[in-house]
Parts: C-alpha cells; sequence; structure tokens
C-alpha cells in the first residue's frame, strides 16, 4: 500500500489541482478508516479469495485493487458477513490503473453493477480439442505419475512414452469410447460449431473419431518442451565435462566449466523431479495445461521459461524455473537483459536451443532460421516466398520490409549478475525493438479472415478484419539503443546458445565452445483471435491514430467488463509507421468479443460512447460535429491522463495521447452513430500455391468502391430491417455492393444500385433474391422477405 501512495505522489504532476485535491482527501479517509478496520478481524483480498472462503467471524475485506467485473466484486466482497453482521469492505484504487480510476469515479457501476454471463468463446479450435483431449485421456483410464520422467523412456535417444502406457492408451476400446463420449460434449455446442463461426469443425463424427484417434499422438508432442530442456541440460553438462577432462584447459576455464556442470545437473534434477503438487512447473498435470493439451485457465498457456541457478551467496535460493507469457517474456528474458528474482539479478545469457536437425558437429554449424516479408501497409507477415501480393489486405509486397534469420525462442538460462553498470541499467530502461506481424488461419486452401466495415450515411469509418486462430508473431530487431540500425538481431554461438555480450559490456561471459558467432531475430508465436483495424481515411496524423487505438481499447473493456490486458492492442505495421491496429485476445480460448465486432451491427456504437465517456466528454445526448463535444463538469484533464486513456502498459504511446484531437474526436463521433457490415463468403482470398481448392476471387467492386455497404441507402436498410425484428444475416452477409443474405435459407436481399455479376452468382446458386429499389415500394417487400425468412 506505501509503494501505491509513493506512486500517486510521484505522478501527481499530471494532475491539475482539484485531482491532487481528491487524491489527499482520498489518503485522508484511508487513514481513517484504517482507524477503524484495525479493530475489526480482517482479510487481505487476492483474487484467489474467489475460490472461497469461509470465516464466520469476518468482519472486513480489504481489496489492494478494484475487481475486473462486478461479478469478481461481489464473490470477493462477500467474504466478510457470512453470519448476517454487518461488514466493512475497503477497496483501494491504484492511480495508475484507468480500470481503477473508472470505478472510482463512478462506483455504483461496481458495487451495484450488473452481473453479465462470463464472456468465451466457444468456436475457439484450440480450446475445444484440449477440453475434448482431457475426455480422451479420461478414457484411457490411466493415471499419470507425477514425474515426467516416469512417463518416458529416457535410456533411447528419442525419450518415446513407456511401451505399457503407450499400449494402454491405443486400445481400440479406448478410441471408440472416446469417440463415443466426446460427440457428446460436441452435441452441447451444436449451436456454436457453426459453419460461419468454426470453419474448421467438419461435423461431430468425423472431428470426435479425429481427436479421439490422434489422442495418443497429441499426448506424446506434448513432451517435446521437456524432452527439449532436458537434452540441452545434458549437452550443457556434456560440453562443461569436455572441459574438465581437458589436459590443456586453464584452472580459470576448469572452474568455470564445473559451475556449468553443476547447473545442467540442477536443471536435470528439477525436470526429473515432479511433485503432486501445482506450484511445481513439472508435475504432471500441470505442465500438460502449460503445453496446451489439458486446458489449464490458472496458469500462462505455452509459457517462455527461464532457468535460474541457485544463488551463490549462501542466502538460500533454490534454482527454478521461471515462466512467463511467452509475448512478455520476449523482452523480459530478451539477450543479456536482467531478471530480478527473490531480491537477486540474474542476466540471461543463453537460449536452450533444440539441436533438432543441427549437426553440431561440424565446425559451421548453424540455426535453421526463417525469413519473412511484412507488408508496409496492414502488417501481416509471410514466411513463404510463393505470395506477391499480401494475404492481409492485397498489397504488393514488392517494398514490403525483409526480416531474415528469424529463430524461434522457447527457453532461456541465466547466471546471477556478480554486479550491474549503469550501462546495464540504461540497456534495461531503453530495452528492446519489438515489432508484432500476424498470418490469418489457412482453412481448406483459403484465407479465413471475415472482413467488414464500420460506416455512417457519410461513408466508411473503419475496415474490419477477423481472423479466428491467427497465428501472431512477435520478434526482437535488437537493442533500442543499438549503433547500426539495419543490423537486427543478437549474435548466438549456434552449439552451446551463449549470446554474445553487448558493445558497451566489460567482460565475456566463459562459453563451452568456440563455436563462430551466428546472428538471429529471437522470435516467439501463438494463435489468438485476431481483429485488424484500419481507418478508411489515409495518412492519418500519428496523435489520432494513437488516440484511436486506445480510446477503443477502453470502450472494449469498458462495455465487455474486461480487465487491462485481456484484450491487447499493437499498432501495425511498426509503432513509427502507423496504419491501423491489431487486436488480439490474451485469455486462453479467447473472451468472445472481438468477433461481436464483425457480427454485431450495433455494438461498435457503444463501444464508441463508453470510449467517449472515458475521454471526459459529455455523451448524453451526442452533438452533431466534434467540435460541439464538451468535457464533464470539473474536468482538467489536457491531453489525457490515467483517469482517462494514459495506463502503465501504454507509456510508450503517452506523449502522443491526446483527447483533444479533432479527427480523433470527428472518428469517435461517427462511430457512436454507424453500423458494421460483414463481407460475403466469397471475399476470402485463396492461398497462392496451396493444395487446397481455393474459393473464389472476388469479382465485385473493392471496399473502397462508393457502392460498398458503407452507402447510406444499405445503412437506413439495416436500420429498417432490424426494427422489423427480421432475423440477423450471416457474419459475413452484408456484403460490398449492396447484397445481404441469409445463407440459412438460401434469401438474399438486393439494395439499391449493385454489380450485376454478384447478383447473377447468387441466383445460379439458387437465391431467393428480393430487390428493394425505390424506398417507397420496401414495405411490401419487407412483408415478402419476412414470410421468406420464416420458412
Amino acid at each position: 500500500m506505501e509503494s501505491e501512495k509513493r506512486e500517486v505522489r510521484e505522478q501527481r504532476f499530471r494532475y491539475g489541482p482539484k485531482e491532487q485535491e481528491e487524491l489527499e482527501a482520498n489518503e485522508e479517509k484511508l487513514r481513517e478508516i484504517g482507524e477503524v478496520a484495525r479493530f475489526l478481524p480482517a482479510l487481505f483480498c487476492s483474487p484467489t479469495m474467489e475460490l472461497g472462503v469461509d470465516i464466520s467471524a469476518l468482519n472486513a475485506v480489504y481489496l489492494r485493487n478494484i475487481p475486473p467485473t462486478p461479478a469478481n466484486y461481489a464473490q470477493r466482497s462477500g467474504r466478510a458477513g457470512r453470519s448476517g453482521q454487518a461488514a466493512l469492505v475497503l477497496t483501494y484504487c491504484a492511480a495508475l490503473s484507468p480500470h481503477d480510476q473508472y470505478f472510482f469515479r463512478d462506483p455504483k457501476q461496481m458495487v451495484h453493477g450488473e452481473v453479465r454471463p462470463p464472456l468465451l468463446d466457444l468456436a475457439n479450435q484450440e480450446l475445444v480439442e484440449s477440453h475434448l483431449q482431457a475426455v480422451w485421456l479420461a478414457c484411457t483410464r490411466e493415471p499419470l505419475d507425477p514425474a515426467i520422467s516416469r512417463l518416458l523412456v529416457l535410456e533411447d535417444p528419442e525419450r518415446p512414452i513407456r511401451p505399457e502406457l503407450r499400449d494402454q492408451m491405443g486400445k481400440p476400446d479406448v478410441t471408440a469410447e472416446a469417440v463415443e463420449r466426446i460427440g457428446r460434449v460436441l452435441d452441447l455446442l451444436d449451436g456454436e460449431l457453426t459453419e460461419k463461426r468454426a470453419p474448421w469443425y467438419p461435423g461431430k463424427e468425423a472431428f470426435a473419431a479425429k481427436v479421439a484417434a490422434g489422442g495418443l499422438a497429441s499426448f506424446e508432442r506434448a513432451f517435446s518442451r521437456w524432452r527439449d530442456l532436458l537434452l540441452a541440460a545434458e549437452t550443457q553438462m556434456a560440453a562443461a565435462n569436455a572441459i574438465n577432462v581437458s589436459h590443456t584447459a586453464r584452472p580459470e576455464e576448469k572452474k568455470a566449466a564445473k559451475s556449468r556442470y553443476l547447473q545442467g545437473l540442477d536443471q536435470m534434477n528439477l525436470l526429473k523431479q515432479g511433485t503432486n503438487n501445482l506450484s511445481s512447473d513439472f508435475y504432471t498435470y500441470r505442465y500438460l495445461a502449460t503445453e496446451g493439451f489439458l486446458p489449464g485457465y490458472n496458469f500462462p498457456r505455452l509459457p517462455l521459461m527461464a532457468w535460474v541457478p541457485a544463488s551463490t551467496d549462501g542466502s538460500g535460493g533454490k534454482q527454478t524455473f521461471l515462466q512467463r507469457p511467452r509475448f512478455l517474456a520476449l523482452s523480459e528474458f530478451g539477450p543479456r537483459s536482467l531478471v530480478y528474482h527473490e531480491g537477486r539479478a540474474y542476466r540471461v545469457v543463453r537460449a536452450l536451443l533444440s539441436l533438432s536437425g543441427l549437426d553440431a558437429t561440424t565446425p559451421n554449424a548453424e540455426l535453421p532460421t526463417k525469413s519473412v516479408r511484412i507488408c508496409r501497409s496492414c502488417g501481416a507477415g509471410h514466411f513463404t516466398p510463393e505470395r506477391s501480393t499480401c494475404h492481409g489486405c492485397g498489397a504488393s509486397l514488392g517494398d514490403a520490409d525483409l526480416v531474415n534469420h528469424v529463430y524461434r525462442i522457447e527457453n532461456v538460462a541465466t547466471q546471477q549478475a556478480e554486479r550491474i553498470t549503469a550501462n546495464d541499467e540504461e540497456r534495461q530502461r531503453q530495452g528492446f525493438e519489438l515489432q508484432t506481424t500476424f498470418q490469418w488461419a489457412e482453412r481448406e486452401g483459403s484465407v479465413d479472415v471475415r472482413k467488414g466495415v464500420a460506416a455512417d450515411p457519410d461513408g466508411e469509418i473503419l475496415r474490419l478484419g477477423y481472423g479466428p486462430g491467427a497465428t501472431i508473431t512477435r520478434i526482437n530487431k535488437g537493442l533500442r539503443r543499438r549503433a547500426n540500425k539495419r543490423q537486427l538481431g543478437f549474435r548466438i554461438d549456434p552449439v552451446s546458445g551463449y549470446w554474445a555480450k553487448n558493445e558497451d559490456e566489460d567482460e565475456e561471459v566463459a562459453d563451452p565452445t568456440k563455436a563462430a558467432r551466428q546472428w538471429i531475430v529471437p522470435s516467439v508465436e501463438d494463435r489468438k483471435n485476431a481483429l485488424l483495424v484500419q481507418p478508411a481515411e489515409p495518412d492519418l496524423d500519428e496523435a489520432t491514430l494513437v488516440t484511436l487505438q486506445h480510446a477503443l481499447l477502453r470502450g472494449i473493456e469498458a462495455v465487455f467488463q474486461l480487465e487491462e490486458g485481456e484484450i491487447l492492442a499493437e499498432p501495425m505495421p511498426t509503432r513509427d509507421d502507423r496504419n491501423g491496429f491489431l487486436l488480439h485476445e490474451a485469455t486462453e480460448g479467447g473472451a468472445g468479443v472481438l468477433t461481436r465486432l464483425v457480427s454485431d451491427t450495433t455494438i461498435i456504437q457503444d463501444i464508441a460512447r463508453e470510449a467517449l465517456d472515458i475521454m471526459h466528454f459529455e455523451v448524453k445526448d451526442l452533438p452533431a460535429s466534434p467540435a460541439a463535444l464538451v468535457d464533464q463538469q470539473g474536468t482538467t484533464c489536457v491531453a489525457a491522463c490515467y483517469r482517462c486513456l494514459m495506463s502503465y502498459f501504454n507509456q510508450p504511446d503517452h506523449e502522443a495521447l491526446d483527447r483533444r484531437d479533432p479527427k480523433a474526436k470527428e472518428i469517435l463521433l461517427r462511430l457512436a452513430r454507424s453500423f458494421t457490415s460483414g463481407l460475403m463468403e466469397e471475399e476470402v482470398l485463396p492461398v497462392r500455391g496451396s493444395t487446397g481448392s481455393p474459393r473464389t476471387e472476388p469479382s465485385g467492386p473493392s471496399p473502397a468502391d462508393p457502392r460498398t455497404a458503407a452507402a447510406p441507402l444499405l445503412q437506413r436498410w439495416l436500420a429498417e430491417a432490424e426494427a422489423r425484428g427480421l432475423p440477423r444475416p450471416d457474419a459475413r452477409g452484408a456484403e460490398a455492393d449492396g447484397h445481404v443474405v441469409w445463407r440459412d435459407f438460401f434469401v438474399a436481399a438486393v439494395v439499391g444500385p449493385t454489380d450485376a455479376a454478384v447478383t447473377r452468382r447468387l441466383a445460379d446458386k439458387g437465391y431467393q433474391l428480393h430487390r428493394f429499389g425505390d424506398p417507397a415500394t420496401w414495405p411490401q417487400t419487407f412483408e415478402a422477405l419476412a414470410r421468406a425468412l420464416a420458412h
């Protein structure tokens, strides 16, 4: 609490006199309440308290931050007063948390707020598969040993699953029972796994058979990371032992080699030592959850691990593996960076490499790397040379940014830092140059992306592209303070994995080998539901794009009651050259939010209104022009503050944030009156060079065509259709050129001027067409359309 008060005092320069008075008054209230609360039995409540605490004499609860939602608040505050007596619930609002400050201004929304149903994307392929694999594992009726080492044949270089375990899991009756039980689970998801929401789903029977038949292979693959970690420890021990037995090695080299040998032995023992304890990273079931084979909402999915050796200062610190979400770990565990653990500093000195495919005996051994072309328009990445145009936006890749020597990092190792220099601290402060890119998933030879536009009667505002299960890749291009900006990446020993020292470091870490250094660009990747957002108006100022990005993100968090960090936003294609931004769901399985932005025609209005409200503007009655937007009473925020758009997590953008930016206000005001329209399935682009059967190339007008779904006539039609209670069209039904489609009914509406070729295609496919021309005749046509949709 004292540290948070100190943060408040340090950040006061961002507030005006009124905010400072409020903060001082709040601190005085805390002192007064503290005097009362210290006489009461109290519980200092964290998120773990939601698991259930029933202490009848408990009279007070202290919440160290605002819970994510009213449901969380009710659960945590309900720990006190369980015997019918009055209870005191004290909640601390952090000054640097926009989430906390939002509810500090309006506490009724939290204390008396609506408890909404939880959001989860039940059409997420990886989420569904992990639960079905748990069903398959239960059907084997084979209890797993807590220690992974006792599940595998360690004497075999491939470390396969033990034969007796494989035989039991591979029995035909296990597969048959799993198919039946998986089918019953899939029946519960019948309304979610539709063709539109889950294009990867081939049907209950086929998918149940696929998961059951592939259960053993997936179980075997889940231990690949553990095998790589064990191999890295063995390689380190072997290299260190070669120096120990060498007759030419110097005493200091043998001493360093002995230390590395013991560290490798510690790593091996930790990997082999599984305990029936959820706090053990290599407890079998916890490990399977982190690897995504089993569902595990309490653990980081597919984390990046950092080996921390036992302390050498006699303080008793034990060796361990630290886990971090991989996108965060790419910088936190970056080459030669400092990691603070249990009061000590450790330096990341080595990448624990997977040596498969690498001949370490040759003098010119090199790690297998990739090259990626990143589109300058939308930021999509292309790791193969087949395409000449971007799969994300269709732009030419002739001038794409080329990043060579990309190598995926899985695990790293540290050593205790003997001393920390001013250069170390400065390097840590400036950090790394990171860039994020994406690839839409490929389904049946086609790029799986649902496109749409947010538009008002004046035209398009935003262009949207939603991709379920998109591959998000983050690359570390080097230190921000490096002298040569054209040289990307870091130098590494391709055999041992030791990073070369930075230019401003005094001494090199002793390496067990003398192999030539190789330049690589470290990367990590994961599969996430993602939404690409690009303003329709080109060449917007940086302040406009930055403000729009964080305003919409805050609006999404408020509308869907999400905690900060559940939805992440990345500038595209780079932070220094923005054309839009990429939103992706950070939570396992997804929050089921981003798909709503392309399937719900009006949700963007709520998000924009909420964003304007957070930015201190009056939104009860929206004005006609952005110049007429007025501040809420008592507002002293100038460009941005921690009560609106600023956040601890968006510090690099603080200087560019400006809630007064005229263009940002104009776009948000237009969005508050806009509708979102999706595109037809024919808009999905084929993958060049793929083996699948490509879908039809789009032959209708491009989204920039004036006859798109942004046309005022179509917007008027959509509003009237909604008012009449017509079934919502398919997520991709509102197509460019005024066609609205209900595929389940084989019915289509043709609104205003349209592309004749698209209309003919619909007629050829057997669609019943209802043409809406003169608005005076719309009532009769709407009646006919309603009758067609009622059958």
